[in-house]
């Protein structure tokens, strides 16, 4: 598991928060769904599981593996679309080898009218900030500081992954902290500034 340093993280989605959308309508008008491209490992990561009869012969084992995979992708795209009328923004554009990297419950949307990019819910149900933090990780950004207060589950323990993500909060904090801090330094200059025109 090769997790990016958080200290070469982008800063662009620490303000980042849910907006509201409604995914009922406008689909491959007005957004569409960013989808990885499907291969034999990401068919089985989301519990797909090839056929018991493969060939031996690996040109035919190949075919066979195309075959299957043409056969359960409509399956597993209308299992990305969004499931929630929300979304989280991204601060840049986005295609299926980054899709490929999002292990979660999220999907990327190309909002196609704006040409912007967001995260979108497929599925609910429980708190998903830890999801959500690690996916916009995952795309090599910091967590927004809106989902880092994160909730404590049952059965979770300091795997490399969590502390991972816990790092990317602080580190979100950190550079929040630093910005508030530059303004309060910009502040203070322009109060001086304007007591010595007086």
């Amino acid at each position: 598991m090769n997790l990016q340093s958080v200290k070469t993280m982008w800063t662009g989605a620490i303000d980042s928060k849910p907006v509201n959308f409604d995914f009922n309508e406008g689909y491959c008008e007005t957004w569409e769904v960013i989808h990885p491209k499907l291969t034999e490992e990401l068919a089985i990561e989301k519990d797909y599981n090839p056929p018991d009869d493969l060939p031996e012969d690996p040109d035919e084992r190949k075919e066979a593996i195309e075959e299957w995979l043409e056969d359960i992708q409509p399956e597993i795209r209308d299992s990305n679309l969004p499931a929630m009328n929300y979304y989280y923004p991204l601060p840049a554009s986005y295609g299926p080898e980054d899709a490929a990297k999002i292990t979660g419950c999220l999907t990327i949307v190309n909002f196609t009218e704006e040409n912007t990019y967001g995260l979108a819910l497929v599925g609910g149900g429980q708190d998903l900030s830890w999801e959500i933090c690690e996916t916009f990780m995952e795309l090599g950004y910091l967590p927004p500081l809106h989902f880092i207060d994160l909730p404590h589950m049952a059965g979770y323990t300091a795997t490399k992954k969590r502390l991972w993500i816990l790092a990317g909060a602080k580190q979100a904090v950190k550079t929040k902290e630093d910005e508030l801090t530059l303004h309060k330094h910009q502040i203070k200059e322009m109060r001086e500034y304007l007591n010595n025109n007086k």
